[in-house]
């Protein structure tokens, strides 16, 4: 069933640095925002950390830079990530994302939401 409630937060629920540690990849914390169609996190990479090489066979992964940079890096070059910084990244394609020194905040959307992740 399609969830059919808004959810809201506030800046200063974004900026806690509040999450869950991600299963594997040490230095990066997920807090869930929404679920259902789509998936929508924030994902927080401590400094000079990384997402490793991953990819989601059956989502596309937006991201939107809140904070920090550093970089995405996929087969097709390296993106530079600042804030207001954004990439899309189809399904099936392999990626990484690095912190510089400041660390990273992103919001990261997911659609359609991959029942299996």
């Amino acid at each position: 069933m399609e969830e059919r409630t808004v959810r809201a937060w506030t800046r200063a629920e974004t900026e806690r640095r509040e999450g869950n540690p991600h299963p594997r990849f040490p230095g990066v914390t997920l807090k869930e925002r929404a679920d259902g169609a789509v998936r929508v996190l924030t994902v927080r990479v401590e400094p000079d950390r990384e997402i490793g090489t991953h990819r989601h066979e059956r989502e596309w992964e937006i991201h939107q830079v809140l904070e920090g940079r550093g970089c995405l890096e996929t087969e097709e070059g390296t993106f530079p990530y600042e804030p207001g910084a954004g990439t899309r990244i189809p399904p099936g394609v392999s990626h990484r994302v690095a912190a510089g020194p400041e660390g990273l905040l992103l919001l990261a959307v997911f659609a359609p939401r991959d029942a299996s992740a």
